[in-house]
C-alpha cells in the first residue's frame, strides 16, 4: 500500500481530492491530512508518508516551502502540487524541487489518475533498485544483519552454473557466455514463480555462474521452482546445468554467508557433463567400488601415441562420470598424472606448472568427453614436445594474426575459446598457447584488454554516452562486471576515467 498525506486549506477541495485518490483503487491510501504546511511537518514527523498532494496557496506555510523542506530533509517523499494559480513562476519553482506533477484546479479523476500511474510506477522501479541494492550489500557480506520488518521476508537462493565450474581467472570466453547473452532469465522465471512471488538475477563470480533470489513463501516450494527452473534452463541448452540451494528458507541479512557456501558445494560437486540439482543439506556419493585407480594410471602411461592416449582418457573419462566423480576430482586425477615421476621422467621440460593451468584452461571451457580428452592428450604431449603445428594452415604467427584480427573484428559479440579452436581448427589448449607465445596473453585476456581500450576510446569521443551503454557497444553483457574489469585493468572506475579525462 502506497501512504498518502493530502494538504489543503479548504476541505471541499480536500474531499474531492481524497475521494479521487481512493477511488483509484487499494493500492493508494490516504493516511493524513493537513490544513497547513506547518502542520503537515508535523504529521510527517510522526507518520511514514510515501506521497504528499499539496496546495501552494495555504495560510501560515506554503506548498512550496512545504516542499522545499520535504526535497531536503525526506528527498525519497513524492510531492505532487496542486495550484490553481496558472502562473509559470509557480510551476518553475515548484520543478527545481524536483516534484512530481503540477495539476491545476480544479481537478479532475483523469488527471489524478495519470498522475497516479506515474507514482506507482516510480515507486516500483525505486523500491526494486532499493531491494537490488540491499540483496548486492548483504551478498558480499558475511555476517547477519537486524533488518526492520519491511525486509524480514523469506527467500531462496538458488545459485545457477552453466557448463564447467571455472578454474581459470580470465573467465571471459567460457562456453556459458553465450547462453547466459542469449537465455531470458526474467521470462524463465515467469514460467516458473507464482504471481506474488518475485525475484531478481544477479551475476554469480564468474561468467558462468547467475544467482537467483526468490521471494517464496513455503519450504515446499524451493523444491518445486528448483526443478521446474532447471527443465527451463535445459530448453535449447546442450551445455549441463549445476543448480545449488538450500532445502531452508533465509533471511535476506543471510544472504552473503549462505551463497558463500553454496559456492563452495558448487566447486566440491560440480561433475562435468552432468545436470544435476545438489542441496546444502544433503552429502553426495559416489560408487567408487568399480575402478581400479592404479590401472587406469598405467593404461594412460602406456599409451604410444596421440590417438591411443586420445583413447584411453575418453574411457577414464567415461569410467569417472558413470561412477560420479567430481570435475575437482578428475582435475586432481590427471594433475596428479602430470606432476608424477613418471611423467617427469619423460618429458624435455620438467616444470609442469603450465600445463597444470592448460588442463584447468580445458576443463573450464569442456562441452563434450570426446574434446576434453583430446585436449588433455594434447596438454600431455606438449609436454614431451610432441604437439601438432601448423602446415598447411601457416606459420604459427600466422595463425595468431589471424586469430587477433578475428578477435579485433568481433569484439562486441560473444566469443568462446570452443568457437576460436572449430574457427581455426586447433584445440582450444594448443590456441591459446600460440597465441601467448605471439601476444603474451591468453586470447580471453586479450579479447578483455581490447574491449576495455575501446571503451576508453567511446567515452573520450562520445562523454555523454552512459556507462551501461558503453558496457554493451563492447560486449559486456552487464554493468556491474564491465566496470569492475575496467577498475582492475585501468585502476579506476569509468566515471573516474570519464571525469579525469574530460
Amino acid at each position: 500500500m502506497i501512504r498518502v498525506m493530502v494538504v489543503e486549506d479548504e476541505p471541499p477541495i480536500m474531499r474531492v481530492i481524497i475521494k479521487f485518490i481512493e477511488s483509484y483503487g487499494e493500492e493508494f491510501k490516504v493516511v493524513a491530512t493537513a490544513i497547513n504546511g506547518k502542520k503537515a511537518l508535523e504529521v510527517l514527523e510522526e507518520k511514514e508518508i510515501d506521497v504528499v498532494f499539496t496546495d501552494i496557496k495555504m495560510p501560515v506555510m506554503d506548498g512550496l516551502r512545504l516542499t522545499e523542506h520535504i526535497k531536503e530533509q525526506m528527498p525519497e517523499i513524492v510531492v505532487v502540487i496542486i495550484s490553481g494559480f496558472q502562473d509559470f513562476q509557480y510551476a518553475r519553482k515548484a520543478l527545481q524541487f524536483q516534484v512530481c506533477d503540477y495539476l491545476l484546479k480544479p481537478i479532475s479523476q483523469e488527471a489524478i489518475t495519470t498522475v497516479l500511474k506515474k507514482i506507482s510506477k516510480d515507486l516500483i522501479i525505486k523500491s526494486e533498485a532499493k531491494q537490488r541494492q540491499q540483496i548486492i550489500r548483504f551478498m558480499n557480506e558475511n555476517h547477519a544483519e537486524k533488518l526492520n520488518k519491511d525486509t524480514e521476508s523469506n527467500y531462496a537462493i538458488f545459485l545457477i552454473c552453466i557448463g564447467a565450474f571455472p578454474l581459470v581467472p580470465n573467465d571471459s570466453m567460457l562456453p556459458a557466455r553465450d547462453f547466459w547473452d542469449r537465455v531470458n532469465m526474467d521470462k524463465k522465471l515467469s514460467e516458473v514463480l507464482l504471481k506474488e512471488e518475485n525475484s531478481m538475477c544477479f551475476n554469480g563470480k564468474s561468467t558462468a555462474e547467475m544467482v537467483v533470489v526468490a521471494e517464496i513463501t513455503t519450504q515446499e516450494r524451493i523444491h518445486q521452482v528448483a526443478d521446474q527452473l532447471m527443465k527451463q534452463l535445459k530448453i535449447n541448452n546442450p551445455l549441463p546445468i549445476t543448480l545449488v540451494s538450500s532445502h531452508h528458507l533465509i533471511r535476506l541479512s543471510h544472504i552473503g554467508e549462505v551463497l558463500k557456501t553454496l559456492r563452495t558445494k558448487l566447486y566440491v560437486n560440480t561433475q562435468l557433463f552432468t545436470s544435476q540439482i545438489l542441496w546444502l543439506e544433503k552429502e553426495e556419493t559416489q560408487d567408487k567400488t568399480r575402478l581400479d585407480i592404479k590401472m587406469m594410471v598405467e593404461t594412460i602411461h602406456s599409451a604410444m601415441d596421440s590417438s591411443q592416449l586420445t583413447n584411453c582418457i575418453i574411457t577414464t573419462l567415461t569410467k569417472f562420470i558413470d561412477a560420479g566423480f567430481t570435475q575437482l576430482q578428475i582435475v586432481t586425477f590427471f594433475d596428479n598424472i602430470i606432476n608424477g615421476q613418471y611423467f617427469k621422467n619423460n618429458i624435455f621440460n620438467k616444470d609442469t606448472s603450465a600445463l597444470k593451468m592448460d588442463l584447468e584452461i580445458a576443463v573450464s571451457n569442456a562441452t563434450d568427453e570426446k574434446a576434453l580428452a583430446k585436449e588433455i592428450a594434447f596438454i600431455m604431449l606438449s609436454g614431451n614436445h610432441q604437439e601438432e603445428k601448423p602446415n598447411e594452415k601457416g606459420s604459427t604467427r600466422d595463425i595468431a594474426q589471424k586469430i587477433e584480427e578475428y578477435l579485433k573484428s568481433h569484439y562486441q559479440e560473444s566469443i568462446t575459446t570452443n568457437m576460436l579452436s572449430k574457427r581455426f581448427g586447433f584445440v582450444p589448449s594448443y590456441i591459446s598457447k600460440l597465441f601467448r607465445a605471439y601476444k603474451g596473453m591468453s586470447p580471453s585476456e586479450y579479447l578483455t584488454y581490447y574491449r576495455i581500450e575501446k571503451s576508453k576510446q567511446i567515452m573520450l569521443k562520445e562523454p555523454e554516452v552512459l556507462c551501461k551503454e558503453v558496457a554493451t557497444m563492447v560486449g559486456f553483457s552487464d554493468q556491474h562486471h564491465f566496470s569492475k574489469t575496467f577498475k582492475k585493468q585501468t585502476g579506476m572506475w569509468p566515471t573516474e576515467y570519464a571525469t579525469k579525462k574530460q
